[in-house]
């Protein structure tokens, strides 16, 4: 496998005989963004079966020029089925990408929140309007190149056969034409979908020579917060997951209200 650094330039190249074509991309390796210090707050239920949780993340970049980001969140969840008398036990891993509110964010909604309009039910014709699908910014809005990314985020009640979640919140930094690629989507998307606006349809970006698409390489900085049921023995599920070949999961947990936050 190689592996790349920050600051690396890195070039592809395509050739087919047939066509006789070739075509070659060029991109350089972003630096990692830092993050330096995450809030999270557990906000009131808004369902009997959903959490709310706000998190505040302070992210530093290590240049004064200007950089372009991705935020995305992961989640994992580990489902667990126990034998019938309850000496073993089946783990299953499954993977989904939630969504998460952002329009408190000013980066992330380009300098376009909810919270500088009149009345906070134009919440939903906002996010309809100004959709970011791919948790995209910049650091135009950053301060002695900090920022706090304000995004908000739903976690269900664990089930009785959830024995393990683990969110991953993920800061990619993105090359320049990335981001106006994904720009560029999302603008097309939601023109699509308001057709009536009769916008014209915003080309899409190319970085290829001789061809059509992108080639980029993001540098992915990730914060981890992990739950356990409290609906068994921790230790027990614990060693459960480890004897399932999870070995990668890290236990030093702490009680906090009715969950176990590991890593927090």
């Amino acid at each position: 496998h190689t592996h790349f650094r920050p600051g690396d330039k890195v070039r592809i190249e395509a050739k087919s005989d047939s066509l006789g074509k070739t075509v070659s991309a060029v991109c350089e390796v972003p630096q990692p963004v830092e993050i330096t210090n995450v809030q999270k707050i557990d906000l009131d239920d808004n369902a009997y079966w959903q959490k709310t949780i706000k998190y505040a993340i302070n992210i530093r970049k290590t240049s004064n020029e200007r950089h372009y980001y991705r935020l995305t969140i992961d989640d994992k969840l580990y489902h667990g089925r126990f034998s019938e008398n309850r000496d073993s036990c089946e783990i299953n891993m499954y993977e989904k990408r939630p969504s998460y509110g952002y329009m408190g964010d000013i980066a992330l909604t380009d300098n376009y929140t909810y919270e500088d309009r009149e009345f906070a039910e134009n919440y939903f014709d906002i996010h309809e309007k100004m959709p970011n699908r791919f948790g995209i910014f910049n650091s135009d809005y950053f301060t002695n190149n900090q920022y706090t990314i304000n995004i908000t985020s739903g976690r269900e009640e664990l089930a009785w056969y959830e024995l393990y979640w683990r969110t991953l919140i993920k800061v990619r930094s993105i090359s320049e034409d990335e981001y106006d690629y994904l720009k560029a989507v999302n603008a097309n998307a939601r023109t699509s979908k308001n057709s009536e606006l009769l916008q014209p349809t915003i080309i899409t970006p190319s970085n290829i020579a001789g061809g059509t698409g992108i080639f980029s390489i993001s540098s992915c900085t990730t914060l981890s917060y992990e739950y356990v049921t409290d609906m068994y023995d921790p230790e027990y599920i614990c060693k459960l997951l480890i004897d399932n070949g999870y070995n990668d999961l890290q236990f030093d947990y702490t009680i906090v209200r009715d969950h176990l936050y590991l890593r927090d």
